[in-house]
């Protein structure tokens, strides 16, 4: 009978260790899974803010050649993005897509005589989405995009599979009175706005503007990429 009780408390305090292993081991896998997407949000915002940079420079010839596009490999032969890797999206396995950490880059540039719309979808598909959203947000993308380009169409909406999408920010009265666009939005609106993507596969934040020739005449007043 004593060498089944001892039996019997070994087998307790292997569990017990058991059961501290695996707390331990789930923190620290936790912990890891926050480092790599801390690391992943800094290496989606440096990709497009990469776009940026290399869009200022090059629109107003892309406009004058009336340059349009919906693909990847225009993004490297314009060498608007040249680091871009492609994918299949996620979304439509027909289209091409850049590839990123948390999910993917896709910038479609439409011209119809004589505007250039531009459209810049950041979809998240990790599993933090809505905090992908939120700290994606808080680089101030409203200041790095020249603020002649928003004009009055320009806007950044976030877009879920539960909605089809929410004002964040824009220069236009009815997109501010109507559907809660702010001027200057603020760490509270990005977190009410990235809301959306709960208990969505995806969170997505699109940055819509439109350009014109008009635009780069008074090119002095663009706001610089801020680093």
């Amino acid at each position: 009978m004593r060498k089944i009780s001892q039996s019997g408390y070994s087998l307790l305090a292997n569990l017990g260790f058991l059961a501290l292993f695996l707390i331990a081991f789930g923190f620290c896998a936790y912990w890891v899974s926050l480092y790599q997407h801390k690391k992943g949000i800094v290496e989606v915002v440096n990709t497009v803010s990469e776009f940026y940079q290399s869009y200022q420079e090059k629109a107003e010839d892309l406009l004058k050649k009336r340059i349009a596009f919906d693909a990847p490999i225009y993004l490297k032969s314009y060498e608007l993005l040249p680091s871009c890797v492609e994918e299949q999206s996620l979304f439509d396995k027909r289209r091409k897509v850049c590839k990123t950490p948390l999910g993917e880059i896709d910038i479609k540039i439409d011209y119809v005589y004589p505007f250039s719309y531009t459209y810049v979808y950041t979809h998240f598909t990790d599993i933090y989405k809505r905090n992908s959203c939120e700290q994606f947000l808080s680089a101030e993308w409203e200041k790095v995009v020249p603020k002649n380009w928003w004009g009055q169409q320009g806007y950044i909406g976030v877009i879920s599979e539960t909605t089809p999408g929410k004002m964040y920010f824009s220069y236009n009265n009815n997109y501010i009175t109507r559907d809660g666009a702010q001027i200057s939005p603020t760490k509270d609106q990005r977190h009410q706005i990235c809301k959306v993507c709960k208990k969505s596969r995806y969170c997505s934040v699109l940055m819509f503007f439109v350009l014109n020739e008009n635009i780069f005449k008074n090119s002095e007043n663009a706001v610089a990429i801020q680093n």
